[in-house]
């Protein structure tokens, strides 16, 4: 332990409770030999136990400056010889002589408070952490056997309490020990219960301002960035997972302080998968997404927390089972925009034309990559087509309900002036029906360019198909040009293409079935 081997008491060659002038004596002998380029060796060197001191002008300089004050006297003096009783002089003879054992006997001979911290020291020379750990917690919770000690260090008018020096102790093992052997060492060698509850609280401590710390900067990452939160999820996940780890260890998935950061921890994983999908226009996204739902998912302690983390998670899982082969992820994408496109700038029978011409290449790709049974094509195909048909079902339906309503008694017994303005207005009608039919009909004929199932054929499109040639055909509009024939001669034959068109209306509705 470097605690030991560069104790500031050591390197001066002096025990913890070797007067001042001691300590004086030996640094000035030591920096006039450095000036000279000689060494000097000290009886408490003990280099048949520890590696030689590293004896430079600065750490001589170093070694001084860390034992001036009382509190730092005691932190190092927890950690070195002392020497109060004539068992204690006889003992270190023999330990500087090489024979430890004997040396140890004597420690243990008769229990003081040097005794035990010479017990304790040699203990962690010799890697016997539990024994030290029991030597010398047994003096700092001892008061008569802590009174003694300080006094012996700092003189009689300084004072630290149990505490105090327990958290000194602690925090300087935490220097060389990890907090799970330690809090092994404590709970199997300690003295009293208190400490593994410091040593606990110190355990978690540093690991839950890690954590915290982790999820305050993933926070901070703009929500509509997938790239950045996606990352952030990553790098949350990774950096905390070993701070959790300990946390879990320590406490105990049952503690509330481990549940409440844990769930702190899996939300905010949470949170940065949801940002990413949500944001992200990359056809894997879902999949990208779901380690860290899954993570979230984990580590969630309570109901709440992992009930949302469920959620999130068989989402994702259904969207991951619907997503298309891979090799057509580029074709399923372009499909996509332009579906978002038809939805984004309003939906009309030129907007499903366009629909459709700007999908036959990728609708294409999908069938020669997939075959025209597969399930993926004939859902994305049959949804193109269907939307298409709606806009002419829509459309269609709608200039049907602008038609001019007969009149009750019958045109013939309309004033000159009425007839006038019923035929003015069903004339604006079959001029709006000139221009609707033609573009139903071409959406129609580009519509069986595309593959579709049989039941989408038989029972949607054909009796839509028929329905709308019949109407054309009672308008006087040829399919195969669409073109009116010659403009009516008479009132006659105007008259009975209205007669004609209102009975065809009665039936003729397009209706999404």
């Amino acid at each position: 332990m470097d605690i030991i081997s560069s104790n500031p008491y050591r390197l001066l060659g002096i025990y913890s409770n070797s007067p001042v002038k001691n300590r004086i004596a030996n640094a000035n002998k030591l920096k006039a030999y450095q000036k000279v380029g000689k060494s000097v060796d000290f009886p408490l060197d003990l280099l048949n136990l520890i590696p030689a001191p590293v004896r430079t002008v600065e750490s001589i300089e170093h070694a001084n400056g860390c034992i001036n004050l009382p509190y730092d006297q005691l932190k190092h003096a927890l950690f070195w010889f002392i020497k109060v009783s004539s068992i204690d002089e006889i003992a270190l003879v023999y330990l500087q002589n090489g024979d430890t054992e004997r040396a140890k006997k004597l420690f243990e001979k008769k229990e003081t408070f040097s005794s035990l911290i010479n017990l304790g020291v040699l203990a962690l020379i010799q890697n016997d952490k539990a024994t030290a750990i029991r030597a010398i917690t047994k003096v700092i919770h001892n008061d008569d056997y802590r009174a003694s000690f300080v006094e012996a260090v700092c003189g009689g008018t300084y004072q630290l309490s149990e505490d105090e020096l327990v958290r000194l102790f602690i925090d300087e093992l935490l220097v060389e020990f990890s907090f799970q052997e330690l809090m092994q060492l404590y709970l199997d060698n300690g003295v009293v219960k208190a400490d593994n509850g410091y040593l606990k609280d110190k355990a978690v401590g540093e690991p839950i301002v890690i954590i915290n710390a982790e999820i305050a900067k993933a926070k901070n990452v703009k929500n509509n960035d997938a790239d950045a939160q996606y990352e952030a999820g990553i790098i949350l996940s990774n950096k905390t997972r070993v701070p959790l780890g300990t946390i879990k260890s320590l406490l105990g998935t049952n503690d509330i302080q481990y549940q409440t950061v844990a769930d702190n921890l899996a939300k905010q994983i949470l949170q940065c998968g949801i940002n990413y999908y949500n944001n992200s226009e990359e056809p894997d996204s879902a999949i990208k997404a779901m380690p860290l739902q899954e993570y979230a998912l984990q580590i969630a302690v309570g109901t709440l927390t992992k009930d949302r983390c469920k959620k999130n998670v068989d989402i994702l899982q259904k969207i991951v089972a619907e997503l298309p082969p891979k090799k057509i992820w580029e074709d399923d994408k372009k499909i996509k925009q332009e579906l978002q496109l038809f939805s984004d700038c309003g939906k009309s029978i030129m907007a499903a034309i366009n629909l459709l011409q700007n999908c036959k290449k990728a609708i294409l790709n999908i069938e020669s990559k997939l075959g025209a049974n597969n399930v993926y094509f004939i859902e994305i195909s049959n949804l193109l087509l269907e939307m298409a048909l709606q806009e002419i079902i829509r459309e269609v339906n709608e200039i049907q309900r602008k038609a001019p309503k007969n009149p009750i008694l019958g045109f013939e017994y309309l004033s000159a002036n009425e007839q006038q303005i019923f035929l003015q207005k069903r004339s604006a009608w079959i001029e709006e029906m000139k221009v609707v039919i033609p573009k139903a009909w071409t959406l129609m004929l580009l519509m069986e360019q595309f593959t579709m199932n049989k039941e989408f054929k038989e029972k949607r499109f054909l009796p839509n198909k028929s329905l709308l040639r019949d109407m054309s055909v009672s308008l006087n509009l040829h399919t195969s040009a669409f073109s009116f024939l010659n403009s009516l001669s008479s009132t006659r034959c105007l008259l009975w293409l209205i007669i004609l068109t209102s009975l065809f209306l009665v039936y003729l509705s397009f209706q999404i079935k």
